[in-house]
């Protein structure tokens, strides 16, 4: 299991590694995952603190992230693989 503060990191360096696959921009991630109603300068506010590893992910924003990038939110997470994350039974 790991902590608030190690999800925090990887989330962060996650994203920075895709970011640079990609080649996509914060931008492009913020409108990714903007809701309905939402300033854009909150949710570019918002991908920029999980790209520095300054805020845990809130509400839809992990899931939508990860449709975005085509990845699993626990890549995002852990930097596991699905197949790599399952436990022997």
């Amino acid at each position: 299991m790991i902590t608030k503060s190690q999800a925090r990191k990887n989330l962060s360096a996650n994203l920075n590694r895709l970011i640079r696959l990609r080649k996509v921009k914060q931008a492009d991630i913020a409108k990714a995952i903007k809701v309905n109603g939402e300033e854009m300068q909150t949710v570019r506010q918002r991908v920029y603190r999980y790209v520095h590893g300054l805020s845990d992910v809130v509400g839809d924003d992990l899931a939508n992230m990860a449709e975005f990038f085509g990845v699993t939110a626990d890549f995002l997470l852990s930097g596991r693989s699905q197949k790599n994350s399952r436990r022997a039974g």
